[in-house]
């Protein structure tokens, strides 16, 4: 990542502009993308491992787990889209992010005892939010750079979510590969999703109000 951005600074023709990131809604939205796919698919990595190896459950069971998370996913991206329009972007990204926040708090609070109801609950909390903030990231993300570098601004997005995941897969992993330590494990990756979540949620109370947000209350530019 370090030799990208030095090589992308050096670059005539940059394949990702490095001034895009002086734009606070750049920033933030990419920020938000990368730890958003920390807590979902770390959270998801762990509790799989957890429902087999320590519940003993099948994975068929172990992914049935699970619904409470995914099911509500398509509700809740068209939540964010009523939210959006009515009350903005920036408030579906923050109700979004909280809900989720606390989804991962009663997450570590419950997640070592073999008590379905708190899990369940616990896991539908964290992905209703994450699905309310995910596609108002987006937009805002969108809204705040040229139309002509929305793909590129969209794949750096992306990109952002893909490497969060894959950290939070590669950390968490180090974290609960021995068995003997396994909870401890779990209960410190859990707790780091939280952290990072948080720090998102506190990031997103910082991102700009959209330039046609502003035209129509008469605050113009």
């Amino acid at each position: 990542m370090v030799a990208f951005a030095v090589a992308e600074t050096r670059a005539a023709h940059p394949m990702v502009p490095l001034g895009l990131f002086r734009s606070r809604a750049v920033s933030v939205c990419v920020a938000i993308g990368f730890a958003v796919n920390i807590a979902f698919y770390g959270v998801i990595f762990v509790l799989s491992l957890y429902f087999q190896r320590v519940l003993g459950q099948s994975a068929v069971i172990a992914g049935l787990e699970f619904l409470p998370m995914t099911a509500l996913l398509p509700v809740a991206n068209l939540t964010s889209a009523r939210l959006g329009a009515r009350f903005g972007p920036q408030t579906a990204i923050r109700a979004g992010l909280l809900v989720s926040v606390a989804g991962l708090v009663a997450l570590l609070a419950a997640g070592t005892r073999p008590d379905h109801a708190p899990l369940a609950a616990a896991l539908a909390l964290a992905g209703t939010g994450l699905g309310v903030a995910v596609p108002s990231v987006i937009i805002v993300l969108l809204e705040a750079i040229p139309s002509d570098q929305a793909g590129m601004a969209a794949g750096l997005l992306n990109a952002s979510r893909q490497v969060g995941g894959t950290l939070a897969v590669a950390v968490f992993g180090a974290l609960i590969a021995h068995r003997a330590s396994f909870l401890a494990g779990m209960r410190a990756s859990l707790l780091i999703a939280v952290i990072v979540l948080f720090a998102a949620t506190a990031a997103a109370f910082t991102l700009p109000r959209l330039q046609h947000e502003n035209e129509l209350t008469g605050l113009g530019g």
